[in-house]
């Protein structure tokens, strides 16, 4: 019997090998909006909400979806359920572009895992802050008339400390868009150097290939033997310099080749900044408007 219920709870804690109990989570970096939770055998950590009784600084629930592969939409799923009956307009496609599923978009565009990597590498992670003003505009929509005074300051303090965060974050997505663009026309510079190139090595090979042809149809029967030999070699040398410069020319469109590939990773960088940037400056929009509203409901009740 006692064997039955060991296999019993081996098999219902087998999926959180390596993963730490709940316990152990809530006894560190409580100010941490996500913090890791679970994850099943050999998949990504799934990070969770910190639970809070606090209504104010309550970010969530538990909430796992075991079928779900992709762990951006999972998260998203996540917010679905707390924002989705407050009117949040948009919130789950901006939050679901700043997760962690960009990088399967970008190697279905194209990417190669190491230019994921870089991508990913130099596009701000603004995870935690997207979190935290996201929580608190909800929490702040969802306020009742009869709210309390100390209710009403706290909602704004946290409203006010989010919106401090998600500035800093939209303006290093900046930093990291203008960064990739400065890189982005250095590339630029470089390929369109490495494209007059080509265009000159093109114009020689066109020459070497005129020269070659006059020099096949030359009639060599009045020639000596010591003409002739010369003449033999200055075919071979041509053939040769035609070959040469063949290769010259692959090496120059492999060179555009590349740098139109290096070119696209920073506009993939430039883009995913100024997209989290500009979903950023929208709920900070919002997350400002609500605060007003709320400090004036605290300057009323003053009185």
């Amino acid at each position: 019997m006692s064997g039955n219920s060991l296999n019993q709870y081996k098999s219902s804690t087998l999926p959180f090998t390596n993963a730490g109990s709940p316990a152990n989570n809530f006894n560190r970096n409580h100010e941490a909006t996500y913090k890791p939770y679970m994850r099943h055998a050999g998949s990504p950590s799934v990070f969770m909400p910190w639970y809070s009784k606090d209504p104010i600084t309550n970010f969530g629930s538990y909430y796992n979806n075991y079928n779900t592969q992709n762990t951006g939409a999972n998260i998203a799923s996540i917010f679905a359920i707390i924002t989705g009956a407050l009117g949040l307009g948009g919130t789950i496609a901006s939050i679901v572009s700043i997760f962690a599923n960009n990088q399967n978009a970008q190697q279905a565009n194209g990417f190669t895992r190491k230019e994921t990597k870089e991508i990913n590498r130099n596009t701000e992670d603004t995870t935690l802050a997207t979190d935290a003003i996201d929580t608190n505009i909800a929490n702040a929509q969802n306020l009742g008339e009869d709210a309390s005074f100390d209710t009403l300051t706290k909602t704004a303090e946290n409203l006010r400390t989010s919106i401090t965060n998600a500035n800093n974050a939209k303006s290093a997505a900046l930093r990291k868009a203008s960064s990739a663009d400065a890189t982005k026309k250095s590339y630029e510079d470089k390929k369109k150097s490495t494209a007059g190139e080509l265009g000159t090595a093109k114009n020689e090979l066109f020459n070497l290939e005129g020269e070659l042809k006059n020099l096949e149809s030359t009639d060599t029967s009045n020639m000596t033997d010591e003409q002739k030999r010369a003449h033999y070699q200055k075919i071979a040398d041509t053939k040769k310099d035609i070959q040469e410069k063949n290769q010259q020319i692959k090496n120059y469109e492999k060179e555009i080749e590349d740098y139109d590939k290096k070119i696209a990773v920073q506009e993939q960088i430039i883009n995913e900044n100024n997209a989290i940037a500009e979903a950023l400056n929208e709920k900070i929009s919002t997350a400002s408007q609500l605060m007003e509203e709320i400090n004036i409901k605290v300057n009323n009740k003053d009185k």
